[in-house]
């Protein structure tokens, strides 16, 4: 109301607005009242603020209850959410699947009688001592992303208030990748050594002869399914799930590759599993991503090497390009594109620029 009209103000002389007014003044008036009697005191601004604190009080016994929720309890509420979200079916599949996986192998029986409000950054730090224990070189990056989704599933429920810190991504993450390296190109005569300390393991022999010879990335690998293979055309047809980047692709399937490899898909069909490296506890799932990496340490220890199963697509593309593929095939074949390629999948040696500057003649 401005100051003109304030002047010439009265109040209203109409009947049913002056008694409905005072109705309501009276009712307000009663429930002060009330109020007061009821937390004993008269003044209604102490009573009100001890209503408020009453509420608050309720409220946060509610929230309290809710945080108190154990970790094994709320995760079947979470695996049903993410078996019902909004992607795609086969999204939701593989998402489920590698919750499932991660969830039954590492958090729930490492964090199982812990609260939600308790998977702090000390107790992240016990799970990762615990499981260092049997996996020393674990880095624990998915382990750490697939709890840091289900705790941001449970802040959006109301399960809890405040996200946990775990640890900082920009400190300890990056030192982690850091100390595992940008990623190497083992020579001809590494890849052989590797190879051959695999022998006594058949499936993963044959998985490192799918990365060395095909150049595919370790996890399309592992969740490689039988309908994905085709050996009378000798192709490989990856769909948009199947991939890290969402891109379909065409793999051709090396010679050396076949005979291991249609040997393993014999044995998937005998077991009744889509899989061609079914999960050990479960034939209707895929191999995990942590399946193979014991037979790994042991493998690499036994050709007397370092390195990581990923090196394997960093050898393929730089061996590759180095014996004269086409570039542009070579990207095609294993879902990247030539920038990428240039700048982190490409080690050349000096003796490959030597090579190369001596063909030049002008």
């Amino acid at each position: 109301m401005n100051a003109e009209k304030s002047k010439d103000w009265v109040p209203t002389k109409d009947p049913r607005i002056k008694k409905r007014g005072e109705f309501y003044w009276a009712r307000f008036q009663k429930r002060n009242v009330k109020v007061e009697e009821s937390l004993g005191t008269r003044s209604f601004e102490i009573a009100k603020r001890a209503v408020e604190e009453i509420e608050s009080n309720i409220i946060l016994g509610v929230n309290w209850q809710k945080e108190r929720e154990l970790v094994e309890t709320a995760w079947p509420e979470f695996l049903a959410d993410k078996a019902s979200g909004n992607k795609t079916k086969i999204a939701r599949e593989k998402t489920l699947r590698e919750y499932i996986g991660f969830g039954e192998r590492w958090i729930l029986p490492h964090l199982g009688g812990e609260r939600l409000t308790d998977v702090t950054d000390e107790a992240w730090e016990k799970l990762v001592e615990k499981i260092r224990a049997d996996r020393p070189d674990m880095l624990f990056f998915n382990l750490r992303k697939y709890l840091m989704g289900f705790l941001s599933w449970a802040k959006r429920k109301g399960k809890i208030r405040e996200m946990p810190y775990l640890f900082d991504p920009d400190t300890k993450t990056r030192a982690a990748r850091e100390e595992a390296g940008p990623g190497i190109a083992y020579t001809i005569e590494e890849l052989a050594a590797i190879r051959k300390a695999a022998e006594p393991y058949p499936d993963f022999y044959l998985f490192v002869c799918i990365a060395q010879y095909m150049g595919m990335r370790p996890g399309e690998i592992n969740q490689l399914k039988l309908d994905r293979i085709d050996t009378e055309s000798g192709i490989i047809a990856l769909r948009k799930a199947d991939t890290k980047t969402h891109g379909a692709r065409l793999v051709p399937i090396h010679p050396l590759v076949m005979s291991a490899l249609k040997a393993r898909i014999q044995k998937s069909v005998e077991i009744g599993s889509p899989y061609l490296f079914p999960n050990r506890v479960d034939k209707e799932r895929p191999m995990d991503r942590t399946g193979f990496k014991k037979t790994w340490y042991e493998v690499i220890q036994t050709s007397g090497l370092n390195g990581r199963m990923y090196d394997f697509r960093h050898s393929f593309i730089t061996h590759a390009l180095t014996a004269k593929m086409n570039p542009v095939v070579v990207a095609e074949m294993t879902g990247t594109s030539l920038k990428v390629i240039q700048k982190h999948y490409l080690h050349l040696q000096p003796k490959d620029l030597i090579t190369e500057v001596g063909m030049l003649s002008l």
